[in-house]
């Protein structure tokens, strides 16, 4: 598995190549974020039961923060997310870091693969009450290649 870098405007983007391991591939990843740090980390990985979508943060977000997820333009949120208690931990006393775990069995799975298959650019927002915005976009150019059709 080789990753693949390539900066776009100040932002990462890093892809896990797809490749078939039995009835499940390797998860494919996008990283949000500013050069040299990834903020929000979205991993779509296949399984026979369909798509599990995990995004995590790192040194934002805390319990109580909201996580929205836009394609392009579209009216509709791709994904619209209050981080509970048990997803947000402060390890070894650092920056915060939460992980959200969507199952196939949830309609947020299929509208965030299908809008990474079909966009231009995703806009990955994170806010804090107020006190914290993080606000990043980053290109979905070749996602459907690695992920497969």
């Amino acid at each position: 598995m080789h990753p693949l870098h390539l900066a776009v405007c100040a932002l990462s983007l890093a892809a896990v190549a797809a490749s078939p391991v039995g009835a499940t591939a390797q998860p494919v990843t996008v990283e949000i974020g500013e050069a040299g740090m990834r903020h929000v980390v979205s991993s779509f990985e296949r399984g026979t039961a369909g798509t599990t979508v995990t995004l995590r943060t790192e040194m934002t977000g805390v319990a109580g923060s909201r996580l929205t997820v836009r394609i392009d333009r579209a009216p509709v949120l791709a994904l619209d997310h209050v981080f509970a208690d048990g997803e947000c931990r402060f390890p070894d006393g650092k920056a915060s870091m939460c992980e959200v775990v969507i199952g196939p069995d949830d309609p947020a799975a299929e509208r965030l693969l299908v809008g990474f298959k079909r966009g231009l650019e995703a806009h990955v927002t994170i806010e804090d009450a107020g006190i914290m915005r993080m606000d990043q976009s980053v290109s979905l150019r070749g996602f459907t290649r690695r992920y497969g059709a």
